[in-house]
């Protein structure tokens, strides 16, 4: 029964949260390290309402290489809106979408 329950909230009412909180690892260039996601990944962003642009998501998918190259050799302590402003001119959709996306607070998804 205790399973059962589980599944239906995170299946249910907690689902759009939990795609959040997973799509916003997006934004950690250390997690982007370890994860090496592919474009469809990207896609799940678009739980996000002010990331349901076509154009954004795929500007984000053409960066999206280069922002898993430039994430190799990370500090532990590093902040990482201080790492995407270093790297603005490189992956600018990435740079700008982060900061929408870790102004967020942790219960929200909108």
């Amino acid at each position: 029964p205790g399973l059962t329950y589980f599944n239906e909230c995170l299946s249910g009412p907690l689902k759009t949260a939990l795609d959040a909180f997973k799509a916003a690892r997006l934004f950690s260039p250390q997690n982007v390290n370890v994860m090496k996601p592919d474009s469809s990944v990207v896609d799940s962003l678009s739980v996000f309402p002010f990331l349901n642009d076509p154009s954004v998501i795929e500007n984000l998918k053409l960066e999206l290489p280069l922002y898993i190259t430039k994430t190799t050799d990370i500090n532990s302590d590093f902040c990482p809106l201080k790492w995407c402003k270093l790297h603005t001119s490189e992956i600018p959709e990435w740079r700008s979408t982060a900061a929408k996306v870790l102004l967020l607070q942790p219960s929200s998804t909108a």
